[in-house]
């Protein structure tokens, strides 16, 4: 009976023991230190940060409007949900992990957002097959979220470009000449032959088929934005029917065969 009266307290004991080391880790503190900035440019980016911990107490701050940066408490080992947004930053949402230890320390993170300033790349996608105008798989989720995004920057215009940079491609070829047979003459002072230069040959695609598939990558593409009834007159879609030399690494070719871009952004401060 002795032994299992012992055993009692000990297991009582080593409930105790987790329990108060477990209010005492809830006590101690982590100081987030964060940075907020562009998802292309890499620039810092002033926004709203607003928070939920895992008790459910909501509050918000704003990041520095020179450097983008933020400082908040925590408690360790919390789970935080984040959303960030301003009116000329589209919403984003992270999920942030708070350090569990059982002393103090600071915690660095960096979060991305995308800045809504015209000539801003917004997406890029390659939506199409190759030389096709059918979508490639997994095309719905990327336009699920462009369709996202546009629900809540209401206060922007967007174009959809289209290219088919993934499909042709203009080819420099460098001909060498035919060798010049060589003639019996009577001697004469000796002068320097006039050696042949190879010249260049540009071969280009049919600007007909080039045409076609551009239009037909339009109209497929409009016929899913012509469903957004919400938000389908902020939106416009071109077509950039321009090639590029192949392996020429002109900094305009993208890799994708589709960009989203704000064109305009209106002010909802007051």
């Amino acid at each position: 009976m002795k032994q299992l009266n012992y055993k009692l307290v000990l297991f009582c004991a080593f409930i105790l023991t987790i329990n108060y080391a477990y209010s005492f880790n809830r006590s101690v503190t982590i100081l987030v230190k964060g940075k907020v900035v562009d998802e292309f440019t890499g620039q810092p980016v002033e926004t709203t940060v607003e928070f939920k911990t895992s008790k459910g107490k909501k509050f918000r701050i704003k990041t520095n409007s020179l450097d983008g940066t933020f400082e908040q408490v925590f408690s360790a080992g919390d789970n935080v949900e984040m959303k960030l947004y301003h009116w000329n930053v589209a919403r984003k949402y992270y999920h942030l992990n708070i350090k569990d230890t059982i002393a103090y320390t600071e915690q660095y993170e960096k979060f991305t957002v995308k800045k809504l300033a015209v000539g801003n790349t917004l997406f890029r996608f390659n939506i199409f097959k190759s030389g096709s105008s059918e979508f490639v798989y997994g095309c719905k989720q990327m336009l699920d979220s462009i369709e996202h995004l546009l629900r809540f920057a209401r206060n922007i215009k967007v174009v959809f470009n289209i290219n088919i940079r993934d499909s042709y491609a203009r080819i420099k070829k460098v001909v060498q000449p035919e060798p010049v047979k060589k003639k019996k003459r009577k001697r004469r002072k000796k002068k320097k032959p006039v050696k042949p230069q190879p010249q260049i040959v540009i071969e280009e695609p049919d600007t007909q088929v080039v045409a076609t598939l551009a239009d037909s990558r339009m109209g497929k593409l409009n016929s899913i934005i012509q469903t957004w009834k919400r938000f389908r007159k902020k939106i416009s879609i071109k077509t950039d029917t321009g090639l590029l030399f192949v392996n020429e690494g002109n900094p305009l070719d993208t890799g994708y065969d589709m960009e989203v871009i704000v064109t305009e952004v209106k002010s909802t401060m007051r």
